[in-house]
């Protein structure tokens, strides 16, 4: 019973681990694509600012 009961806690921490290390890398993907959009919708302003010049 004991045992039983380690290895359900063992499961349950390296699930909640897993969750975690998962939920950092996309948030780590999604602010490197915010910050893509951001360069890319900045060069996006100054190309459009040289053509009303």
């Amino acid at each position: 019973m004991g045992k039983l009961n380690s290895y359900d806690n063992i499961k349950t921490i390296c699930g909640s681990w897993h969750i975690n290390l998962s939920g950092f890398a996309a948030e780590r993907r999604r602010k490197k694509q915010e910050v893509r959009w951001q360069l890319e919708s900045g060069i996006n302003e100054n190309q459009l600012r040289q053509g009303f010049e």
